[in-house]
C-alpha cells in the first residue's frame, strides 16, 4: 500500500542519535486519505492503514515548530522497496544513498 509521496516525507532530527521518518506537517490533511489516527493517549496517538488496519507508526504532540508529528515506524513501512528490522534505526538508514532525496528537519526547520 502506498501511504505517502517522498516530498510528503523528511527525517526529524530530534538529537544526533533521536531522529524519525515524519510525514511533514505542512501536508497532515492529506493523511486522512490513506491513514488514519487513532487517539491512544495524551503523549502518543496510534496511526494505521486505511486499507489494511496495520499499525505504521505514531502521532507525537512535539515535533518541528513544536507541532504535532506523524512518525512512521522503522520495522512497519518499507521505503524505496527498503524495509528496517526491529533493531535498526532511522539515525543509520538515513545515510543510505537511496534515502538522501528525503530532506532534514530539525526544531528550527
Amino acid at each position: 500500500m502506498f501511504l505517502a509521496t517522498s516530498e510528503q516525507l523528511c527525517f526529524y532530527l530530534k538529537s544526533e542519535r533521536e531522529v524519525h521518518l515524519i510525514y511533514k506537517p505542512e501536508y497532515r490533511v492529506l493523511l486522512d486519505g490513506t491513514m488514519q489516527v487513532k487517539e491512544v493517549s495524551k503523549k502518543k496517538n496510534k496511526v494505521t492503514c486505511k486499507a489494511c488496519g496495520s499499525g505504521v507508526g505514531s502521532e507525537l504532540p512535539f515535533g518541528p515548530n513544536g507541532t504535532a508529528f506523524v512518525a512512521f515506524a522503522a520495522d512497519s513501512v518499507a521505503i524505496f522497496g527498503t524495509q528496517l528490522s526491529k533493531k535498526q534505526k532511522w539515525a543509520d538508514a538515513r545515510l543510505a544513498a537511496s534515502l538522501q532525496c528525503i530532506c532534514a528537519r530539525n526544531d528550527e526547520t
